[in-house]
């Protein structure tokens, strides 16, 4: 396609040679990932002309959410962070959140989280780890006894010790819908895979993290990343107490005497 409109034109040469250049001189981490954004921000445009409905979630005030803050301009905040939610009130129909951006360093305007992201995010995913060796055994433990039994081969050793986790719990009728005529152990190889996603994402935040109090920003839902639709991104929380401490950083940084 021939680019018509000559800013437009002159735009993505400039963004060819800025990304040319960072990777010469590796100056800049935050440009390696110029392409991904420029295209992810084109798309979201072509989705606000086309008037593309879209729903979104409300949020609680402190919520955890994982944001796309984008390629911003010289020290102004960039790429992907977590962020704390600040709004009091939010609703479906709001398509901004205000947020304070969360970073793994410690600097002078900012209150520590009270726990590390990946530890938040395991009271989340356990439960569906959980929910996925229960459907495994079931669906096994069903073949086994009402349908035909076969040979485990390396797999009868985790049948074992499922058998003594879930054993008492089993119900062949459950069980019966949870095979699903034989479609049930691709749901759960599904899901084993999402949930493995997610356990390798969450372990990248490891650290202490702090609330970055004087880079507060109101942003676009759109900016907010789901790895899958089992991401708990939204549903992890800060504790009451860094709320407070947050609310009296703030008030040190933007309120008079």
């Amino acid at each position: 396609m021939d680019i018509k409109n000559k800013k437009i034109l002159k735009s993505a040469k400039n963004f060819e040679q800025i990304y040319s250049i960072s990777q010469s001189n590796r100056r800049s981490n935050k440009f390696n990932f110029l392409p991904n954004w420029l295209d992810k921000e084109s798309n979201l445009f072509l989705e606000e002309v086309n008037h593309c409905k879209k729903s979104y979630y409300s949020f609680k005030r402190g919520a955890l959410i994982f944001v796309d803050f984008g390629i911003n301009i010289g020290s102004e905040l960039s790429n992907r962070h977590w962020a704390v939610v600040l709004n009091k009130n939010d609703s479906p129909k709001s398509r901004n959140l205000t947020v304070l951006p969360i970073s793994s360093k410690e600097k002078k305007f900012s209150v520590m989280i009270d726990e590390v992201i990946q530890q938040k995010s395991k009271r989340f995913l356990l439960p569906i780890l959980d929910k996925v060796g229960f459907d495994y055994f079931s669906i096994i433990h069903y073949a086994l006894t009402e349908i035909t039994p076969f040979d485990l081969g390396s797999a009868k050793e985790i049948y074992q010790e499922f058998l003594i986790q879930y054993g008492d719990v089993y119900n062949s009728e459950s069980a019966k819908k949870i095979y699903g005529n034989g479609a049930g152990m691709e749901k759960v190889e599904n899901t084993t895979k999402k949930l493995k996603n997610l356990v390798n994402h969450y372990q990248r935040f490891n650290k202490i993290s702090y609330a970055k109090c004087d880079q507060i920003k109101t942003i676009s839902k759109d900016r907010i990343i789901y790895i899958n639709e089992l991401d708990p991104c939204g549903k992890l929380k800060v504790n009451n107490d860094t709320l407070d401490r947050i609310d009296t950083k703030l008030k040190e940084l933007y309120l008079k005497d």
